[in-house]
């Protein structure tokens, strides 16, 4: 999963912001060095969430359906491109909804944006700064997303523009398989709660 997705479930549980910080900065609060200890951190609980998210997205079974359906197209890298595109399945899922839920986690890291460890903290200020919780809207954003992703970390298998004319040739199963993995995630991260889903 990637920015929303980890918001979403923030959002529908109705975590604290500290939450929601942790769990929307998980991969960049792994960065953090010394290591952070999410048993003695303010964003641990945070951080364990986001864990727990991916673990739950990257075993579940309509994940794997997604991955066939790209593999058809990406021999290496599928599970990447993936991430960003369930994040614009999302985006198109929610409609109007995801302006709620991005101003819930853009509100988050405002309120700790001071008490983020580096890198973590200029993560944050990425996102607020260029939208990235929105950015994968069209897949023109999505194949933007990837570019940066491999300005990063250039050994990734990662053809960008190759990765969005194969999930433009999938769309619509990985439309159908995406709307009804959200439900099954956001039902799964409500269990504890009341709250209704968005």
């Amino acid at each position: 999963m990637n920015y929303l997705g980890h918001s979403l479930v923030s959002h529908v549980r109705q975590d604290e912001a500290i939450v929601c910080v942790g769990n929307l900065l998980g991969d960049a609060l792994g960065r953090v060095r010394p290591r952070l200890d999410p048993s003695d951190s303010v964003f641990g609980p945070g951080l364990n969430l986001h864990r727990e998210i991916d673990r739950f997205c990257d075993s579940h079974p309509l994940t794997k359906k997604c991955l066939e359906h790209l593999q058809r197209h990406l021999p290496r890298g599928a599970s990447i491109v993936m991430d960003i595109a369930y994040d614009h399945f999302l985006l198109a899922d929610l409609g109007d909804g995801a302006d709620e839920v991005v101003r819930y986690a853009h509100d988050s890291i405002v309120s700790h944006l001071s008490t983020l460890p580096s890198p973590s903290d200029m993560v944050a200020r990425d996102i607020l700064v260029n939208s990235r919780l929105a950015a994968n809207r069209t897949l023109d954003g999505v194949r933007d997303t990837l570019q940066r992703i491999i300005r990063r970390r250039p050994r990734l298998p990662i053809d960008p523009a190759r990765a969005v004319e194969a999930i433009h040739a999938e769309y619509a199963a990985l439309d159908d398989l995406s709307r009804e993995f959200f439900h099954h995630l956001q039902r799964h991260f409500q269990k504890e709660t009341s709250h209704p889903s968005i």
